[in-house]
């Protein structure tokens, strides 16, 4: 049996949308990010398990936040502000 994944090809905002009521939908939000956000952040901690940990603070966070999601900006943009710089 194939089951097809409806939010495969949805856009952010309509991810978004749906991520509200069903995790499933965030999940594909973090499959499509996870790289560039833990890449983004192993340019400050060498330490996989920190970047692991992290990584996952900041899906938490924007898990969190889903409902203030604006879109004035895209959320890939919200998403990487969210990332911690050197000085947190």
């Amino acid at each position: 049996m194939i089951v097809i994944d409806k939010y495969h090809d949805m856009d952010d905002e309509a991810l978004i949308e749906h991520a509200i009521e069903d995790k499933h939908a965030f999940d594909i939000i973090v499959k499509r990010y996870q790289t560039r956000v833990s890449g983004l952040i192993s340019r400050y901690l060498w330490d996989r398990n920190e970047v692991a940990d992290v990584t996952q603070e900041i899906f938490l966070r924007a898990y969190c936040a889903l409902k203030q999601f604006r879109g004035d900006s895209s959320f890939s943009t919200c998403l990487l502000y969210t990332s911690p710089s050197p000085r947190d």
